[in-house]
């Protein structure tokens, strides 16, 4: 991984801690982030169904964090994998 790349993963992580309920970090992780796309790893597909529902809300508030890092997310990827 670039060292690009590997910053805007690190400074991805770090708000999805902020942004994301408490219950649920510890079932999910931040994968990939690539062309606009974040792939979030979650450990059980009741958890998949839960972020789904608020897929929207946590878009935003991950974008107004990571405005000023110049990162912006156009879409969140749910899989089921490692955390």
């Amino acid at each position: 991984m670039s060292g690009e790349k590997k910053e805007k993963i690190d400074h991805i992580k770090e708000a999805w801690k902020e942004v994301v309920d408490k219950k649920a970090i510890s079932h999910t992780w931040p994968a990939a982030y690539k062309a606009k796309r974040l792939v979030v790893n979650i450990d059980a597909s009741a958890w998949m169904y839960e972020l789904n529902l608020e897929k929207q809300k946590i878009k935003t508030k991950l974008n107004e964090k990571l405005n000023k890092d110049g990162i912006t997310i156009n879409e969140i990827i749910f899989r089921i994998g490692e955390i």
